[in-house]
């Protein structure tokens, strides 16, 4: 017998907001990140859901930190699995 492995991960790029009205700050949601590794087909994915960009922009440098953890995160689970390219 030959089983596959699929591994499914997934995060949220968030940044801080503070709401003018009541100087409340909050998390905010401006991306879903997901991913996918599969052993069977030798496929790896990742993909981006934008949901608030003119956000996202303004704190370009803080999203792309969040999304770097995420990806490299997949690179090493891949590694673990046995994806070379990553080593």
């Amino acid at each position: 017998m030959n089983i596959k492995e699929t591994v499914n991960m997934n995060g949220n790029i968030t940044i801080k907001q503070t709401n003018a009205t009541n100087n409340q700050s909050s998390d905010v949601i401006c991306a879903y990140l997901s991913a996918s590794i599969d052993t069977g087909s030798n496929n790896i994915n990742i993909s981006i859901n934008i949901q608030n960009k003119e956000l996202l922009d303004a704190n370009g440098s803080e999203a792309q930190a969040q999304y770097t953890d995420f990806e490299t995160t997949i690179k090493n689970r891949a590694k673990e699995l046995g994806f070379t390219i990553f080593a």
